[in-house]
């Protein structure tokens, strides 16, 4: 499993464009599959802290409901969540880095 969130693709989320949706919906998914992984090797408690206790997972769920334009949010709401989800990624990063090494694939 692929733990490093922010990449190449990773910007496009804050785009309005088709580019941020399809990013979005696969960092969502890779959000949700890294959870599992974490959960799996350690516990819900550590998936939990790991990834904001679901503040990030929400976050992108948001950016999605923006770019597929549900809802009365429009861009600035979509530079909100996308800058929350950014923050959440790094910090997720950075905890894995320190806490969780092996779990990182190079």
């Amino acid at each position: 499993m692929n733990m490093r969130l922010i990449d190449d693709a990773w910007p496009t989320i804050g785009y309005t464009n088709g580019q941020g949706l399809q990013a979005a919906r696969a960092k969502l998914e890779q959000v949700r599959g890294m959870h599992s992984a974490i959960a799996a090797d350690q516990d819900q408690h550590a998936a939990d802290g790991v990834l904001a206790d679901g503040l990030l997972e929400r976050a992108l769920e948001r950016c999605i409901q923006i770019h597929e334009g549900k809802g009365d949010l429009d861009s600035t709401d979509l530079a909100i969540f996308f800058h929350y989800a950014n923050k959440a990624a790094e910090e997720a990063e950075s905890m894995l880095q320190r806490e969780l090494p092996h779990l990182i694939e190079i």
